[in-house]
């Protein structure tokens, strides 16, 4: 939830020196992540979430993040119906259009965690959809499932390492836990960090399958996998998905575009923020919006998790994103 920050001391309206910056954004996948962040967010003002967090101290309302992302969508449909050259990649555009908010990350925090962070530069990690084998029953090689919510009443009855061992198998309530696909031991614990698996069975379609809810227990930073109490229960979807309020009936969530939503700290940011990240070594500056979160995130303004999109395993994802660096010069946009 809401962490005590002071958010003078992290955010400050700054002008962007953009001058000779390259854009990278993709302007039909920000327009794809801005608009599934306006979707939800019109759809779930309930949602503690679904504020401006920390913003509210500096002023900003839903209703400014609100236009913000209509802005993004606007821009990018007019472009496209037009032919013109996206706006979303001229820097002289984006510095006039939207006012830039500097981010200070929390380094006392990073270095907490052992992290040690350049001068005003954010963390900058990736994170992917796992393209795995799988199979419809357990046979050698793929003895752990991904389970379908078995309820309230019996979700938070066990943890990782005794569902991965086979605990629901001889449960008298283990008719409730519907196992959707069966996996490898290490790709199932992987499919819990990254949050969706594309699960590939011989003879039948892929299935997207994406978490759902979990038994209760935290994240713990620092402690592995096997170590790991926190189980996430899955269920198929249509599409990459992110944030999505936890007991909502209608698992509502937000939709992903790769390379243009990120996860962080969802209820000091707020959902939906635009985010402008400039690399410090290639000078690139690309837009991506806030859509998705994580236990690792809870508090965390130090940090950010880029989509990057569906791939084989981490040597593909990092073969595709090797341009990218691993930490970066952020600044929160709102329209002006």
């Amino acid at each position: 939830m809401l962490h005590a920050y002071d958010a003078s001391a992290r955010f400050s309206p700054t002008p962007p020196a953009w001058d000779a910056a390259r854009v990278s954004t993709d302007p039909a996948a920000l327009a794809a992540a801005a608009a599934e962040a306006l979707r939800y967010l019109r759809a779930h003002p309930e949602d503690p979430a679904t504020g401006p967090g920390l913003f509210t101290e500096l002023g900003v309302d839903r209703a400014r993040v609100e236009r913000t992302l209509e802005a993004v969508v606007r821009t990018a449909e007019e472009d496209l119906s037009t032919g013109q050259p996206s706006r979303l990649q001229d820097p002289a555009f984006l510095a006039a259009t939207f006012e830039h908010y500097a981010w200070t990350p929390d380094s006392a925090a990073a270095a907490a965690r052992g992290l040690r962070l350049p001068p005003g530069q954010i963390r900058l990690t990736r994170y992917y959809v796992p393209q795995v084998e799988g199979r419809a029953t357990p046979v050698p090689g793929f003895p752990v499932a991904l389970y379908a919510d078995p309820g309230p009443l019996l979700r938070e009855r066990y943890v990782r390492a005794q569902v991965f061992d086979g605990a629901w198998n001889t449960d008298p309530d283990g008719a409730a836990a519907v196992p959707l696909a069966w996996l490898p031991r290490a790709v199932a614990h992987d499919a819990m960090m990254q949050g969706t698996v594309e699960v590939r069975i011989p003879g039948a379609d892929p299935i997207l399958l994406n978490v759902d809810q979990h038994n209760g227990h935290p994240y713990r930073p620092g402690v592995g996998s096997e170590q790991q109490e926190r189980l996430w229960y899955f269920r198929a979807v249509d599409r990459v998905r992110g944030w999505g309020r936890s007991g909502d009936p209608a698992q509502d969530k937000v939709g992903l575009a790769a390379g243009a939503s990120v996860a962080g700290d969802i209820y000091n940011l707020g959902l939906g923020k635009l985010v402008a990240l400039e690399d410090p070594k290639s000078g690139a500056l690309r837009l991506v919006v806030l859509g998705d979160t994580g236990g690792a995130f809870q508090p965390n303004l130090f940090q950010l998790d880029d989509f990057a999109g569906a791939f084989p395993d981490q040597a593909a994802l990092y073969q595709a994103t090797a341009g990218r660096s691993g930490t970066v010069w952020a600044g929160v946009l709102l329209l002006r």
